[in-house]
């Protein structure tokens, strides 16, 4: 098998039309770590106009729970320049 590639995905706006592409991010990346040679995606950042999650040591967040813990989280956004600046740093291609 050959080396797993990364692609890191970042989601800003997480309502109806984001929900519905949080599913199916789920299904293709369950799909995409199977193929040969595999590709993994990894969510690592879901926003909202007030509030975000942010994995900044690149760790995939978890899909199916992720909307719950952006509900219970009570951390404020950070301009969103800075969040820019992370991503680019990425060990990565990032998705936006």
């Amino acid at each position: 098998m050959s080396e797993t590639k990364r692609i890191f995905i970042a989601v800003v706006g997480v309502g109806g039309v984001g929900k519905v592409f949080l599913g199916q991010l789920e299904q293709l990346r369950e799909r995409l770590q199977k193929q040969d040679p595999p590709l993994e995606l990894r969510l690592v950042l879901v926003r909202r106009s007030n509030k975000q999650i942010l994995q900044k040591d690149w760790k995939a967040l978890d899909i199916p729970s992720i909307l719950a813990q952006l509900d219970s989280s009570n951390e404020p956004c950070p301009p969103f320049e800075e969040v820019l600046d992370h991503l680019t740093k990425a060990p990565g291609k990032v998705i936006l």
